[in-house]
């Protein structure tokens, strides 16, 4: 899923135009900035959580925040969700019964600003390293700091959007 960001919003980030870029190459380095993005703040805008666990517990750790539970499975049998909590950190509260335990949920429905706009500024970086790198054709050494996976700008805005921020 390339969400929050796509091929259009890498190219205004980059300020190319319209024609500049190849779009598929330009989607790619969008989806990986995310999916890096991910690991720091967990998963984004409304995209569906699941977790296999072996019952009987009485809690199972989605280990995501999660929005809201949309299906609760064990043994291939549904459960009424209303019987089972969602707590912080994707934390779901049974009791669940013995045997196999799918839990699926979804990530929150909104993104933050700053994840949007560090989801930008990676990809680009990303994208600037490759091109213009000195391996790349075009720009100068000093148009990124190569080498680096993570600007120091990006892990900034990504502050307090961890993925179990407030836990602990």
């Amino acid at each position: 899923m390339v969400w929050p960001i796509n091929a259009a919003d890498l190219r205004k980030e980059l300020r190319y135009t319209p024609e500049q870029g190849d779009p598929d190459e330009l989607s790619l380095y969008a989806a990986a900035a995310v999916e890096r993005i991910e690991e720091k703040t967990g998963k984004i805008s409304g995209q569906i959580l699941q977790v296999v666990a072996v019952g009987p517990t009485d809690v199972v750790a989605i280990g995501e925040r999660a929005e809201r539970l949309t299906s609760i499975v064990v043994n291939g049998e549904s459960l009424d969700r209303s019987k089972f909590q969602l707590g912080i950190a994707g934390m779901v509260y049974g009791p669940f019964p013995a045997g196999e335990i799918i839990v699926r949920a979804i990530a929150p429905l909104s993104t933050s600003t700053t994840v949007v706009l560090a989801a930008r500024r990676l990809a680009a970086s990303w994208w600037m390293q490759s091109k213009n790198g000195p391996m790349g054709a075009g720009g100068s050494s000093n148009d990124v700091a190569m080498g680096v996976g993570i600007p120091r700008t990006v892990l900034a805005m990504l502050e307090g959007n961890d993925a179990l921020a407030g836990i602990g």
